[in-house]
């Protein structure tokens, strides 16, 4: 029996299973758990930082408080039934630990984990306790360097107006609390007095393959007390359905918690010999994001489908990895996807890239020019989207659909439309949607006739200009005779224009510093790109709240660089 082997006077008795509920013995657990672990209350700190107009505080320095600001109140949840299957019945323990993840996502999206605690970060991360033959990893740190949380705190500083709360633990507080202590008492189960005092501000979910060769999954939880950690999750696999808990080690400042002990144990085992941290495929790829990252995630695609092939029936499996369940060739080097969310004091970003890839270029990432085609529409553009490639995209879908059973008849189809509107198809209609493409909301709709009245640019850059022009005076006088819209068709220089808007801002949105700020970094090919101009959006709505108005654009795109495909979503503010 190893070290990690459970005690079965450990888990409660009149639950089927439940010996596996403590991964180890006491003794053991003690001996793991409950050296150099980090103290309950942070030491205190004399010198106190300057308020918001200031500059962030020097390590060692606690941001301001808030004392003065209301109390944050938990948003309705409702009772405990967001994380039980039915409205009496015991709470399943899976579910709670998925519950805990999204909550701390919810804490990152609010922005209020800013400005709290010490700024230097501490202890280890959850990698320490995934298997280095991990297939899929993603954590969530509320604790992240000191210079992550100084940007975070100058990005927080943008909103003056918002409600400020004093620390992270509070919102996380007041979230989990109105999950595990719904409204009508039903619970056995009390937040302030079974999991606050143990549940630490970093959490990892892993998928690893076991020894028999198949996936499997576990939850990293750090803890501020193991002894506490204990209890609290005993208390929960006790509350749980017969069968439902959790099994569960505890190792230094964290918690392994998987399906069955065995998984657990292995799992626990298999990180001690080699952890993610470990895997110069995990670290090399993680190294290609951005700066200190509060939410990090990894995920090997081919090693994970081939993995789930393993579970299924051998049919489906070969179906699984030849791309006949999926479209794309030889699933096995689909590659790798990585992305990370950073704060930053002007934006937020969500970034990425997929790595190892050679199933990638059916794509057509590497001819696609969308960003410099959604930069040429109007200036004073509000929301606007490009494609790239839009041409060869429908040239290809529908030879596809003409091998397929149904495409016996349709060029027929086509032809028959395409004589009545006095135009070839699909030919005239691929020319018109040309290289690439853009269609722009030249300016925010009136309020009282909505998207009824508004003005929109279509923009693409068709091989034969001349032809393209042909084509879409057609289709304009279609519309306009239809009474839908009244459209003009134009050309200049390579570029067609097709819009309802006679009198169109000067300049393009390439000029637009909202648009530069918020599509800054992005490679020259990308496949697709968009932006929002947040700030023209919500300066036309009378009744947006007071904080919104420091929001500035949307910006996102999918494109390659010089070494894979990428892709971003990112957030500005003002």
């Amino acid at each position: 029996m190893t070290e990690y082997e459970p005690q079965h006077d450990h888990g409660p008795e009149n639950v089927p299973g439940n010996a596996q509920y403590d991964g180890g013995s006491a003794a053991a657990n003690d001996a793991q758990t409950y050296g150099g672990g980090p103290s309950a209350t942070p030491p205190s700190y004399g010198s106190q930082p300057p308020a918001y107009a200031g500059q962030p505080p020097a390590d060692g320095g606690q941001p301001p408080a808030y004392a003065s600001e209301p109390a944050y109140a938990a948003p309705g949840f409702g009772n405990g039934d967001v994380i039980v299957a039915g409205p009496q019945g015991k709470r399943r323990l899976a579910p709670v630990i998925t519950s805990v993840i999204a909550v701390l996502a919810i804490v990152l999206a609010g922005g209020g984990f800013t400005a709290y605690k010490l700024l230097a970060s501490k202890g280890d991360q959850p990698d320490k306790w995934v298997p280095g033959n991990a297939i899929a990893y993603a954590k969530i740190d509320l604790d992240p360097s000191a210079s992550a949380k100084v940007a975070a705190w100058e990005f927080e500083k943008k909103f003056p107006d918002a409600p400020k709360i004093a620390s992270a633990d509070d919102l996380k507080d007041g979230l989990l609390r109105a999950i595990f202590t719904p409204n009508d008492g039903s619970s056995d189960i009390n937040y302030d007095r079974d999991i606050k005092p143990w549940l630490g501000d970093r959490v990892g979910i892993a998928a690893f393959i076991d020894s028999q060769g198949k996936p499997q999954g576990i939850g990293v939880l750090s803890v501020k007390d193991a002894a506490k950690a204990r209890a609290g999750i005993e208390k929960l696999n006790a509350s749980s359905d017969p069968g439902s808990g959790a099994a569960y080690s505890i190792q230094g400042d964290y918690v392994i918690i998987g399906g069955t002990q065995a998984i657990v144990d292995e799992a626990v085992a298999a990180a001690r010999k080699s952890n993610i941290g470990s895997n110069s495929t995990y670290t090399s790829d993680v190294a290609h994001l951005k700066g200190d990252r509060v939410v990090t995630g990894w995920w090997d695609i081919g090693a994970t489908l081939k993995a789930a092939s393993s579970i299924l029936p051998d049919n489906a499996g070969s179906l699984l990895m030849s791309g006949g369940l999926t479209g794309l060739p030889d699933m096995s080097k689909a590659g790798r996807m990585v992305m990370g969310v950073r704060v930053q004091p002007s934006d937020v970003e969500v970034e990425g890239r997929v790595l190892g890839s050679s199933t990638t270029g059916t794509l057509d990432f590497k001819d696609g020019d969308a960003g410099a085609t959604l930069g040429e529409l109007p200036g004073g553009t509000v929301a606007g989207v490009a494609l790239a490639n839009p041409e060869q995209i429908v040239k290809t879908e529908l030879d596809a659909l003409k091998k397929g059973v149904l495409g016996a008849g349709l060029q027929s189809e086509l032809d028959a439309a395409g004589a009545q509107l006095g135009i070839a198809l699909p030919g005239d209609l691929e020319n018109l949607l040309g290289s690439d493409l853009a269609l722009g909301l030249n300016s925010v709709p009136d309020s009282e006739s909505g998207f009824g009245s508004a003005l929109l640019t279509l923009l693409t850059h068709p091989d034969d200009v001349a032809k393209a022009l042909q084509t879409a005076k057609i289709l304009a006088a279609t519309a306009s005779a239809d009474g839908n819209l009244s459209l003009t068709a134009s050309a200049q220089g390579h570029t067609l224009v097709l819009t309802n808007d006679d009198k169109p801002a000067t300049g393009k949105l390439a000029d637009d510093p909202a648009f530069k700020n918020a599509l800054a970094g992005m490679p020259q090919k990308a496949a697709v790109a968009g932006f929002v101009n947040l700030s023209a959006i919500l300066a036309a709505q009378p009744d947006a709240p007071a904080a919104a108005k420091h929001l500035d654009g949307l910006g996102f795109y999918v494109g390659v660089d010089a070494t894979s495909p990428v892709f971003s979503l990112k957030l500005t503010v003002k």
